[in-house]
């Protein structure tokens, strides 16, 4: 026989709350969640844990977009108290200095870093360097 046409259902997903584009995105059914929420464009501090990015969307839904209230990131490395630490949104890694028990081998310098802080990142802390150990 003749191939049939297959028609491509789009579903209709709403995306409100804290992303720079909300509005009703109609995507392919079975199409992941992530994709229509790339069309409303995240902002920085969109709490995205809860929501199942690879979840095929199968029948319209509405997505409200809330943001973090804080961010968990692992810290490790030349500090006295590794683990996991719970930091307010927009925290730098220069903001974590205060937070932490540094070792005498920490490398102070890194703590000048502006970078923000990502959810779920570990902090790799370096040990300084000591140039008088040099092997000649």
């Amino acid at each position: 026989g003749a191939p049939r046409e297959r028609k491509i259902v789009a579903v209709d997903i709403s995306i409100d709350g804290h992303v720079k584009k909300p509005g009703v995105y109609a995507v392919a059914r079975g199409a992941p969640i992530s994709e229509a929420l790339r069309k409303a464009q995240p902002k920085k501090f969109a709490d995205l844990r809860a929501i199942r990015m690879e979840d095929p969307i199968s029948h319209p839904l509405s997505l409200n977009v809330k943001p973090l209230k804080e961010l968990t990131v692992q810290i490790i490395g030349a500090i006295q108290n590794p683990g996991q630490f719970r930091v307010p949104p927009g925290t730098r890694i220069s903001d974590l200095k205060k937070n932490l028990s540094l070792s005498p081998s920490t490398d102070l310098a890194y703590f000048k870093k502006r970078r923000m802080l990502r959810d779920g990142e570990t902090i790799n802390v370096p040990e300084k360097v000591d140039n008088n150990l040099i092997a000649h």
